[in-house]
């Protein structure tokens, strides 16, 4: 795991266990950590949510422990060492890790997902790709999805989120950007683009072929309905902008 711990030989760091409640497998250990005492309070790691990458997937200890708490049984937080450097936090959540073994490699009973130290799990391509795999099933893409929606239906979310738009619009400098990505040439060719997939109709006009009507009537300098209109009417394109049929 990554851990910021700057002077090597300061004695500001711990090993920590995880182990389920006593009255579930025998109350033994699952996830072995090492943690760093922060400036205001100790043994924050040992509590924390443990996120597998920048998409907070959350860790196999992490949803181990999590599903305890949600079935109504607290894990034991233990702390096995304190004070140590961070070497010696490394050794030993290494060399504990080693000896318990892991599930994963089908070696032990512990979480854990590498043989400790600095490493970051998500560092490892077998591990990152076997953890991309697993949510890119149809079935669980299809799974979050409906979990999506349904949450994302519910009034208390729907003002949350309503709410929280307003906020961020009324930030003038927030709104001015947004503002300008949307209209930079990137975004707007991507539009033009799905707009062109979209319709699926191409056009031909002295002798190029457009994607769209929306793209040759950026050309020419129109609106899409003035287009249409003209289309429609037999109207020359090339003619004056404000031709129109008297009624």
């Amino acid at each position: 795991m990554d851990i910021n711990h700057g002077d090597i030989t300061e004695k500001n760091h711990y090993i920590y266990l995880w182990k389920y409640p006593e009255n579930i497998n025998g109350g033994r250990v699952f996830y072995v950590g090492q943690g760093k005492h922060g400036k205001e309070c100790k043994y924050v790691r040992s509590r924390a949510i443990h996120y597998q990458d920048s998409g907070k997937r959350l860790s196999y200890a992490q949803n181990v422990f999590n599903k305890l708490i949600k079935s109504g049984n607290i894990p034991q937080i233990i702390i096995h060492v304190d004070n140590l450097t961070i070497e010696e936090a490394n050794e030993i959540e290494k060399s504990m890790i080693r000896q318990l073994g892991r599930r994963n490699s089908n070696t032990g009973i512990l979480c854990n997902l590498t043989e400790g130290g600095e490493i970051n799990p998500m560092n490892d391509p077998e591990i990152r790709i076997r953890q991309l795999n697993s949510v890119r099933t149809p079935e669980h893409r299809a799974r979050r999805s409906s979990e999506a929606r349904e949450i994302n239906s519910r009034p208390e979310v729907l003002k949350k989120n309503i709410e929280s738009n307003k906020k961020r619009w009324a930030n003038p400098e927030f709104k001015s950007k947004m503002i300008a990505k949307h209209n930079s040439p990137e975004i707007l060719e991507k539009h033009r683009r799905v707009q062109s997939e979209i319709s699926g109709i191409k056009i031909t006009y002295e002798g190029i072929e457009y994607m769209s009507k929306n793209e040759l009537a950026r050309k020419l300098g129109m609106s899409f309905q003035m287009l249409n209109y003209r289309l429609k009417n037999n109207i020359p394109l090339d003619s004056p902008k404000n031709t129109r049929k008297s009624s």
